[in-house]
């Protein structure tokens, strides 16, 4: 039997695990600080260059991909399809 590869950072997870809990923990803090800079600049407290700056980062550091690419943001009665 061959190991799983984790299907964030792509090393071995083990024979029945398809990823890390690290990796995991790290792509849903990626998701949470989206969210996070996207409602800042929706309040007015960053500019849209901040907020590429921070898509750019999180989508390296936090394992986001184009599997990720669209994150729907609610807002009250409206989706906003935001890409990466």
């Amino acid at each position: 039997m061959r190991a799983v590869k984790c299907k964030y950072c792509g090393k071995s997870a083990g024979l029945f695990s398809s990823k890390h809990t690290e990796c995991e923990n790290l792509h849903q803090q990626g998701i949470v600080d989206l969210r996070s800079c996207l409602k800042k600049y929706f309040s007015g407290q960053i500019d849209i260059s901040s907020v590429r700056s921070t898509m750019m980062n999180v989508r390296r550091m936090n394992f986001i991909d184009k599997h990720d690419a669209i994150i729907v943001f609610p807002l009250p009665g409206l989706p906003v399809r935001i890409r990466l």
